[in-house]
C-alpha cells in the first residue's frame, strides 16, 4: 500500500515549533497517522468554499 507524504509550509512548521512540547506530540502524531489516508478514522472535514482544502481536528471536544 502506498503511504502519503505529509509537508508543512514553514508557516506551520515554525507554529509547531512555538507549542508546548505536549500540544507539539499530539498534532504530530495525528499528522503521521494521515500517512494512511483514506484508511484512517480521524475527524477530517472539507473546508467549505476552498479547492481541496481540509482540517483535521486535534484535541479534546
Amino acid at each position: 500500500m502506498t503511504k502519503f507524504r505529509i509537508l508543512l509550509h514553514r508557516r506551520a512548521h515554525k507554529y509547531l515549533s512555538e507549542l508546548n512540547p505536549e500540544d507539539r506530540r499530539r498534532i504530530i502524531d495525528k499528522l503521521k497517522q494521515l500517512e494512511d489516508f483514506p484508511n484512517i478514522q480521524l475527524d477530517i472535514v472539507k473546508i467549505a468554499g476552498e479547492a481541496n482544502t481540509f482540517r483535521l481536528r486535534v484535541g479534546k471536544i
